[in-house]
């Protein structure tokens, strides 16, 4: 299966990831990249910030040059996250290797 169509079904987030948030008493929620932009974006609302965890997800796609899934998904959680910090509160955004 081509990794775009793997990306379109499937998010991972490793537990290392999560573990470490949990020591440092911060509450997880996993955001899987094949929901609504409407859904992540209601998610978004109750949460305080956003990391994004490293991975191999391409933000091209090799044969036409366009953006991936994955790509346009990140773009609209980074807009998302910015309207947030100017109309609402602030929203943190970190991310760690791929992100």
């Amino acid at each position: 299966m081509k990794l775009e169509k793997i990306f379109k079904k499937t998010s991972y987030i490793d537990q290392r990831y999560i573990d470490w948030l949990k020591k440092e008493n911060i509450t997880s929620v996993g955001i899987l990249f094949n929901m609504e932009d409407s859904v992540i974006k209601n998610i978004m609302r109750n949460l305080n910030g956003i990391l994004f965890t490293g991975g191999a997800s391409p933000f091209f796609n090799k044969k036409n040059g366009k953006p991936t899934h994955y790509l346009k998904k990140v773009k609209m959680i980074l807009e998302e996250a910015k309207r947030i910090n100017r109309e609402e509160r602030y929203f943190f955004i970190w991310a760690t290797c791929l992100g």
